[in-house]
């Protein structure tokens, strides 16, 4: 049986898991790791010392080893749950636009969650069905906790999942929404800025007929017009909520 030990690395700022591999039998639990595991350790010590657990099966050992490297999976939830909350905050009230970052990141923690629960949720489940006659059924009996616990794990790793992906459609509706404002003002500004070019290409043509310039004050003329198309204009823009 194959079961991973996850912490939070605050260099990486990513949960790293370590795995532990497990030879189980009727009368021995072997353990096979790359690494130190330091729940193997705190197991021992806890069956060594006087005060310890009184079963000294395998199936109490086994539970109790299950038991620590599961229940170290809440508080990694509890800490992804702050961070969705921070990454709420970040978008609706300031819209951070590094939040897409701090988003995929979260996500791909709970990948990493999700690939280990859902495989040691399978494995205690077949050792709870009894198909490999191992333990006891009152020694497997103890596996019903740790099953439980896994399971609310992937439950909130689904949740999670689930809350993130909504998440990231709202980022993505207010950053359409912010680029549709952008595009609305350069719009704007742009028709203001044309209808000026309009005016004073006209008035640079070589021609005597057109109205006001055969004024002295033809170029005072010719700001004045820009001037009152752009007060219109931008008006108008006002009133459409354009700007």
């Amino acid at each position: 049986m194959v079961f991973n030990e996850a912490h939070f690395d605050q260099a990486d700022k990513h949960i790293v898991t370590q795995t532990v591999n497990m030879f189980i039998g009727q009368n021995y639990l072997v353990t096979v790791h790359p690494g130190e595991i330091h729940k193997v350790q705190d197991t021992l010590s806890r069956w060594q010392e006087p005060g310890g657990p009184p079963d000294n099966t395998v199936g109490g050992i086994l539970h109790a080893f299950l038991d620590a490297i599961v229940d170290e999976y809440f508080p990694l939830m509890d800490r992804v749950s702050e961070r969705v909350e921070e990454l709420e905050n970040s978008i609706f009230k300031s819209f951070n636009e590094g939040a897409l970052q701090s988003l995929f990141s979260i996500k791909k923690d709970l990948l990493t969650m999700r690939r280990i629960a859902a495989p040691e949720r399978d494995a205690l489940h077949v050792l709870l069905l009894q198909e490999i006659p191992i333990f006891e059924p009152e020694n497997a009996a103890y596996l019903q906790d740790v099953y439980d616990h896994i399971v609310r794990v992937t439950e909130n790793i689904d949740t999670y999942r689930d809350l993130l992906s909504s998440v990231l459609d709202a980022y993505l509706s207010i950053q359409s929404n912010y680029l549709n404002q952008i595009v609305k003002v350069l719009t704007t500004a742009s028709i203001i800025l044309m209808v000026a070019s309009l005016i004073t290409s006209f008035y640079g043509m070589n021609a005597d007929t057109i109205p006001g310039v055969t004024l002295s004050v033809g170029s005072l003329w010719t700001l004045s017009l820009i001037a009152v198309s752009t007060v219109v204009l931008v008006t108008y823009f006002k009133r459409k909520g354009w700007l």
